[in-house]
């Protein structure tokens, strides 16, 4: 006997789906979650924001909808809404693009699995988890300085986590050679969490050219990288940002990467971020998706879709895209400007002072090169307030408190 039921979906612009193969079709009604099989009672309820979920021989759909008010009678299942948007659509190739580029092999190829997470530190966290699976015996390294929440989240999942050189405080730039040995001496299988650009605390990038040379030691000792970019697009641009991940997926090394569009979309208290793995192939990515999908469902069970749906309809509109990236370019020109006078009036200050290497930084965060006893006079006699290793929020800075700042910095240097 048939355990078959029809459904149709109807906004205001048309017929939105008529199925009639269905099983099962879970609604988001305001009396709580309703499960519809076949011959189920007659009703009439209506809809909050949520999403429908449709099971049929041709497999399952989602459907985040608005309101609206559904009815089930004789086995029809009609569904009227003024909103509806299809999960399928909040465009993983959108991210994909974003971070690999539009054109990229990889996704045409079918070879990156991207999954949505609770921003980018549970993607981290969710790749940690993946990894520890996948590779139990790994250690996890970290550059020396790294956002320390990247040694937590490592930690949680069950690595060991060593740090790298990474930042020389004498000349305000990276300790490359050390860096390049520390990787030429790690275990094969290590996993290395690399800054994709903005670095975070320091705000120092390796330029592009110093990339290739770290991807050939990876694929050379084969290591695993994790690549960290929570600031696309507060560097140089989103296409200059990604060029990092571009190269990774070029070189045809295996890779993870964390995003997050908490900074970029300013969504913070939304959490959408991404992981995203690049596979051999479409098999295998499917394999992976499978473990990822396992793995959520029993961390978070799902993510949240408001926040989602607002980075999918901006990344999927040509003319809201466009407004984004000239709203990110503003902010970046923005903190570029605060950089740049900050360091002007410092110079007014003691003009025998260089503090260039500000300038030079990237992203919303500057190492300043103050010790913990300037910081601690700063604060205590001047009331201006920095980490004792000297690092500042740089986007905190504006036109009405940088003249303040640069003077306490100039008063205690």
């Amino acid at each position: 006997m048939s355990e078959e039921f029809k459904i149709e979906i109807v906004n205001p612009e048309k017929s939105f789906l008529s199925k009639e193969d269905v099983t099962e079709v879970i609604v988001p009604a305001f009396e709580g979650e309703i499960g519809i099989l076949k011959d189920h009672i007659s009703i009439i309820s209506f809809l909050k924001p949520g999403i429908i979920v449709i099971y049929s021989k041709s497999g399952e759909d989602k459907f985040y909808v608005e309101d609206g008010i559904i009815e089930f009678k004789n086995n029809n299942l009609s569904v009227l809404t003024s909103s509806i948007y299809n999960l399928k659509d909040i465009e993983k190739n959108k991210v994909q693009e974003l971070l690999f580029g539009d054109s990229s092999p990889a996704i045409e190829q079918k070879k990156i699995i991207t999954v949505q997470t609770l921003g980018g530190t549970g993607a981290l966290r969710l790749g940690g988890d993946f990894l520890k699976f996948v590779f139990p015996d790994s250690t996890v390294w970290i550059s020396d300085p790294s956002w320390e929440n990247h040694r937590g989240v490592f930690e949680r999942a069950g690595f060991t986590v060593n740090k790298y050189p990474y930042y020389d405080s004498s000349n305000h730039g990276i300790k490359y050679d050390e860096m390049i040995m520390a990787f030429e001496r790690m275990p094969i299988g290590s996993i290395v969490v690399l800054h994709a650009c903005c670095h975070n605390p320091t705000g120092v990038d390796l330029n592009i050219k110093k990339w290739d040379e770290v991807i050939d030691v990876m694929k050379n000792k084969k290591l695993i990288p994790f690549l960290d970019i929570a600031y696309q697009g507060f560097g140089d641009g989103l296409e200059e940002d990604g060029q990092v991940i571009k190269k990774f997926a070029d070189s045809g090394i295996h890779f993870l990467t964390a995003n997050s569009f908490s900074k970029s979309f300013s969504l913070y208290g939304e959490r959408v971020g991404g992981l995203s793995i690049m596979n051999a192939n479409e098999d295998q990515k499917n394999i992976v998706g499978s473990h990822l999908k396992k793995i959520a469902r029993t961390t978070y069970s799902n993510p949240p879709t408001h926040g989602s749906k607002l980075v999918s309809t901006v990344l999927s509109s040509q003319e809201l895209f466009g407004a984004w990236k000239t709203e990110l370019a503003e902010m970046r020109n923005r903190i570029k400007l605060m950089r740049e006078l900050i360091c002007a009036e410092i110079k007014k200050i003691k003009p025998e002072v260089n503090f260039n290497h500000i300038i030079q930084q990237r992203g919303m965060f500057s190492y300043t090169g103050l010790s913990k006893d300037q910081v601690i006079k700063l604060r205590e006699e001047h009331s201006v307030y920095a980490i004792e290793t000297g690092r500042i929020c740089v986007a905190a800075l504006n036109s009405k408190n940088v003249t303040r700042a640069a003077s306490a910095i100039a008063n205690v240097i």
